[in-house]
């Protein structure tokens, strides 16, 4: 019986234990720090082709279990002529 309060009472100290560690994280901004992912966005201008003065633009197209990458057709179109030259 002694024993099974002793091991109950430890229980409680690591839970208080824990309780207490996450409180201190909270206030020192730890978890919200390390929370934090960093994301670095992938570049939109290789998504997107302007034509015109940005009147028009060329993005992919997708549908139908096919995506066209219109932007990438039109600049290699646009080096293959601008190299006949």
């Amino acid at each position: 019986m002694a024993a099974a309060e002793i091991q109950a009472k430890n229980a409680t100290i690591e839970t208080q234990r824990l309780t207490i560690d996450i409180q201190r994280a909270l206030l020192s901004g730890e978890v919200i720090s390390d929370s934090v992912k960093v994301v670095t966005p992938k570049p939109k201008d290789r998504d997107l082709e302007e034509l015109l003065g940005g009147t028009v633009a060329l993005i992919p197209v997708e549908g139908k279990g096919v995506r066209i990458n219109l932007p990438e057709i039109f600049r290699r179109l646009k080096r293959l002529l601008s190299d006949t030259d």
